[in-house]
């Protein structure tokens, strides 16, 4: 069990300096369409579209500060394992859970589905 606990921390550590990562250094048009194409099709044409991310842009760059502490919260987790697993996990978990309905409550459907998954993984191996 402390293996497996180990690679979900691991697993979600990479995903969420993924995360950080594409919506800094990575955050465009593009993007944003792949992992959003709900809001691409609600805006009324492309450029607007492009205003509405070029906007977005600092609220992307905020939402990479909290993946990146996130991520330092995982590598704890994969570094320290049952040690911690009934504080940082718990928190983690329900963390993760938290931001999955935020996802899908703005329909961001694989960063919810991400979140969701490891999320309900993490708190069954930390119960």
């Amino acid at each position: 069990m402390e293996f497996l606990l180990r690679v979900v921390a691991a697993v979600a550590a990479v995903a969420h300096l993924m995360f950080a990562f594409r919506e800094t250094v990575g955050w465009s048009t593009g993007f944003v369409e792949q992992v959003a194409p709900d809001w691409a099709q609600r805006s009324r044409n492309h450029a607007e579209f492009d205003r509405q991310v070029d906007w977005a842009a600092p609220l992307a760059a905020n939402m990479a500060g909290y993946n990146l502490a996130l991520a330092i919260g995982f590598v704890w987790l994969a570094v320290a394992g049952t040690a911690v697993a009934g504080t940082l996990g718990v928190f983690l978990a329900i963390f993760l859970l938290i931001a999955a309905f935020a996802a899908w409550r703005t329909g961001v459907m694989l960063g919810a589905w991400i979140q969701g998954g490891l999320g309900i993984i993490l708190l069954l191996l930390v119960m």
